[in-house]
């Protein structure tokens, strides 16, 4: 099929080129090619029907197709019911397409185009915006699908602009390579960032780093010289770090043990070698470098000493690496870094695209097919594995492979092998976000929970000179106390017997409760021995628990709250607190299920508050009337242990709402075990 003439017509000028006064007049506040908008179809019904014998309309009318599940999401969320969507032909797409005019606009990529080439100034065009109007059940709903512009190596473009990449055909080709070595390159020559650690310290790249204890040496890259493994005994070199899922236990990785260790250092043979090893190491050796650190080889896997020495040192294993590859969507480490891909989506040459003269300018355009599943390291089976997770952070630069892409991460960017620029958040440094992912993934070995993060503890405390304790910091205090589980949990979970106040007592997943414009009410909060902690706040003792809840004052403050925390994932867990004359105070979360609820003597402790300390203090020296504003305050649910009169354990979280009910609590010291 050829292109319409309307799609004929789309040229870099249109698209990039000055704009009339009545364009710049609608678009203030923009730069001149944000502003641009090209009216292709007076009318965005006729899609349909040029779409049929256009191959470039087809696209734009699968883009904006691609949108209907996220309109129909929002629909839900509002409560307005649609028509079925379930697979449109292409007749009832006309019946949802309005008349309203079909728009085109470019997508702009100011970060990644031009990278791992030398930054250009000028344009970075990474694709099309394709506008439309949805109808659904007579209302009208704006949506905008995206196509991809690409060109080949050796298309000649004007200088000032810059395209997308074609999509590989496969992770191990040879153009897989070459783009991994630019991308090294160019990251390592330009990005200062890139040189700097988890903890601040800034990495001279012209020095080569010292090896870790054992590495692989990859051998020759015509397979003369085998790979083996190496012990460096303070030996420097350039290396590359390995970040992969061991798997089940009916087929683990090849491992070195007190047994094969001297053999091993001998050579390990090639048919012994796991698929995504062997690809490992073809990586690293197409790269031009010689060794690469995988855990399971290089550390003695039956010396429980060595172990314990090596995870402490991990952290800066993976910091030091010239690059981690990560085998992202591998569940084991069988299956190898070079999965299969589905089949590449169609292409439509722009021919006229430069000149505005019929010509072949390699100028193409295309559209994702990709599922988010499929791209998103987030989504991969590495993603499961606890260990991933200081693996990722500290790493400078990963290469993902995944089920579609290669993705390109370090401290400056993230970008897809076609050269867009890609939104993740596994490498957001925040605690509480990296405790929130880190708690979801799973470990061979529950008593590693903690281990596990010592290499990224280890590296910020170099930064902070923070006291860490049980996956907490001191300096986060009470904050970092304010979690909750993200899963019904009975009595007896408590497997590594740690104190109740730390994430790290329940085997699950958890979240940080959402604390808005607060600050901390405790006098003072301390540790004492190893798992005892000292707090000094006002304490009260729960009056009643109900599992609905109705509230005069603020019903609605209540309902968003719980909503807003993850109490409605634990549906179970969590109850309406009321006071003893009946009005609704607020909610607790408990992180365990507890029969008999009323039946045990609870009390809150209030951490945290939108008024401070010292403003209350005033507020009651002054007597002034701010007690009648609505005050939010964050409390720990504890248990009293043994009728002693100071020691508690924690059973949950909550919130509670107006300063009255506290306005005459007195400050206590408690001992949290």
């Amino acid at each position: 099929m050829s292109l319409c003439d309307f799609c004929r017509s789309i040229t870099l000028p249109k698209l990039i080129g000055p704009l009339t006064d009545y364009e710049a007049d609608g678009a203030a506040g923009q730069t001149s090619v944000e502003k641009r908008r090209i009216v292709h179809l007076q009318y965005g019904c006729d899609l349909v029907k040029s779409a049929q014998h256009c191959p470039l309309c087809a696209m734009m009318e699968e883009a904006l197709f691609q949108e209907l599940p996220f309109v129909q999401n929002d629909l839900a969320a509002t409560q307005v019911q649609p028509a079925a969507a379930g697979n449109h032909s292409a007749a009832e797409l006309d019946k949802s397409l309005t008349s309203d005019s079909l728009v085109l606009s470019p997508k702009l990529d100011p970060l990644g185009c031009a990278f791992p080439h030398s930054a250009t100034r000028g344009v970075h065009l990474s694709g099309l915006t394709v506008t439309g109007q949805w109808k659904i059940n007579g209302n009208c709903y704006p949506v905008t699908g995206v196509l991809r512009l690409y060109t080949k190596d050796n298309t000649a473009r004007p200088k000032e602009v810059m395209f997308g990449r074609e999509r590989l055909l496969d992770s191990g080709c040879e153009e897989a390579f070459g783009l991994v070595r630019k991308w090294l390159n160019a990251c390592r020559d330009e990005h200062i960032e890139c040189g700097v650690t988890f903890s601040g310290a800034v990495l001279d790249e012209s020095i080569v780093p010292e090896l870790p204890t054992r590495v692989i040496d990859v051998g020759s890259i015509d397979g003369t010289r085998p790979a083996r493994l190496f012990e460096s005994k303070g030996a420097k070199a350039r290396y590359v770090a390995l970040s992969h899922c061991w798997g089940s236990s009916d087929r683990p990785p090849l491992t070195t043990a007190r047994s094969n260790l001297q053999k091993h250092c001998h050579e390990i043979y090639w048919s012994d070698i796991p698929k995504t090893f062997q690809d490992a190491i073809s990586i690293v050796r197409q790269i031009g470098l010689q060794y690469v650190w995988i855990d399971s080889l290089c550390i003695v896997q039956d010396d429980q000493d060595e172990w314990l020495r090596e995870s402490v040192k991990m952290g800066s294993i993976y910091e030091r690496a010239e690059v981690t590859i990560a085998a992202s969507h591998s569940p084991n480490s069988w299956q190898g870094l070079f999965l299969p891909r589905s089949a590449s989506p169609p292409t439509v040459e722009l021919p006229q695209f430069f000149q505005g003269e019929q010509a072949s300018t390699g100028i193409f355009a295309t559209i994702r097919r990709d599922k988010r599943n499929d791209i998103f390291p987030e989504h991969g089976s590495l993603s499961k594995r606890a260990w991933a997770t200081q693996e990722w952070l500290l790493s400078r630069r990963i290469i993902f492979y995944t089920n579609g892409q290669i993705i390109w991460s370090c401290k400056t960017l993230t970008q897809r092998e076609t050269g867009e620029k890609f939104y993740s958040n596994a490498r957001n440094v925040r605690w509480k976000n990296v405790i929130e992912q880190y708690s979801d993934r799973q470990l061979t070995h529950l008593t590693d929970r903690l281990i596990a993060l010592e290499g990224l503890r280890t590296e910020l405390q170099k930064k902070t000179a923070d006291t860490y304790i049980y996956g907490l910091w001191k300096n986060s205090l009470p904050d970092q106390l304010l979690w909750q589980v993200t899963r019904k949990l009975h009595e007896s979970c408590n497997p590594l017997q740690l104190p109740s106040w730390t994430w790290v007592s329940v085997p699950c997943g958890v979240r940080f409760v959402r604390i808005d414009r607060a600050k901390s009410l405790c006098k003072s909060i301390k540790w004492e021995g190893v798992g005892e902690l000292i707090i000094s706040a006002k304490l009260k003792p729960i009056e009643s628990l109900k599992e609905s809840g109705e509230s005069e004052k603020h019903p609605l403050t209540i309902a968003r709250d719980i909503q807003k925390s993850n109490a409605e994932q634990t549906s179970r867990l969590y109850r309406y607190l009321y006071s003893a004359n009946g009005e609704n105070l607020g909610w607790v979360v408990f992180d365990l299920w507890i029969e008999n609820l009323n039946s045990v003597p609870l009390f809150c402790l209030a951490l945290m508050g939108t008024v401070s300390r010292k403003d209350e203090e005033n507020e009651e020296r002054t007597g002034t009337a701010a007690s009648a504003k609505l005050r939010e305050y964050w409390i720990l649910v504890l248990e009293r242990c043994d009728n002693t009169l100071s020691m508690y354990k924690r059973v949950g979280v909550g919130k509670t709402y107006g300063r009255e009910w506290w306005h005459d609590t007195a400050v206590q010291v408690v001992k949290v075990i």
